[in-house]
């Protein structure tokens, strides 16, 4: 693995990952310096970084835990699979390199029945809905926005829909689900669209058959409607983001045993 770092306005590098971590330790990385390698997306400070033996911003004798993020002591941490690691993610960690897995220091925390992850997080190849194997990844975009907006549907609608559209946040992830979710999920996008069409059906023969008949069609249009939009949402949104900041996303919907890979989210 090689590393690139910028002095002032000049790149620097490459240079090994056993001499990146040299040049940390000795200071002549600092938090504020920004860092690449092959993979990242962009050119990100130290700090922001899961890299072993980064010091904290105030410089203090302290490094920064891979898996949960935090700073702790040199001394209440240890050096784990070139990572540096806190006491109370050592046991998370452990397993996971038991179980093969690379992703260690992904950004990624459960929140009693709430996923949290940073961004730019990767989850990991296992089934969000159950914890098996993956089978297929899904790209979704989330929105979220502040639950005093919904204040403005007792105004009118208007002002509602544009105040939510300019205020909302937006986070673009992927989740994993194994082949069974997976079928599950477009199952029911097909049952939402066929009662949609069956709404769009009755509501065509509504003006055209007379009397209690047509008023029955009518009303049958908007309960297939309804009941198509509801199947929609439960069974189409696999999670649903429940708050969206500039460095985390909320979720709900993910299970238990799929939390349970993840340390406890400590804000």
């Amino acid at each position: 693995m090689e590393w690139y770092y910028a002095e002032g306005t000049k790149q620097l590098g490459p240079v090994s990952n056993d001499e990146f971590q040299n040049l940390v330790r000795s200071g002549i990385i600092k938090p504020a310096t920004l860092v690449w390698k092959p993979g990242m997306e962009r050119w990100q400070p130290l700090r922001e970084l899961a890299i072993p033996g980064a010091a904290s911003a105030d410089g203090a004798d302290t490094v920064v835990c891979a898996e949960c993020r935090g700073t702790f002591r040199r001394d209440d941490a240890i050096f784990l699979n070139q990572m540096w690691i806190c006491a109370a993610c050592k046991p998370v960690v452990i397993q996971k390199l038991r179980e093969g897995v690379r992703d260690i220091g992904q950004r990624i925390w459960r929140d009693r029945k709430t996923l949290v992850m940073a961004h730019e997080a990767v989850l990991p190849d296992k089934c969000i809905k159950c914890n098996a194997p993956a089978a297929f990844r899904l790209k979704r975009n989330l929105y979220w926005h502040s639950p005093w907006i919904y204040l403005f549907i007792f105004c009118y609608c208007w002002p509602y829909l544009i105040i939510a559209l300019l205020l909302r946040k937006r986070a673009r992830i992927e989740i994993c689900l194994c082949e069974q979710h997976r079928q599950q999920r477009s199952n029911g996008i097909g049952l939402a669209w066929l009662l949609a069409f069956c709404g769009l059906v009755s509501f065509v023969i509504a003006p055209i058959v007379d009397g209690t008949a047509g008023a029955i069609a009518f009303f049958a249009s908007l309960l297939f409607v309804a009941a198509g939009l509801v199947v929609g949402a439960l069974r189409g949104n696999v999670v649903n983001a429940t708050r969206i900041d500039k460095e985390h996303i909320w979720l709900s919907g993910a299970s238990p045993d799929f939390l349970d890979n993840f340390p406890d989210w400590t804000g």
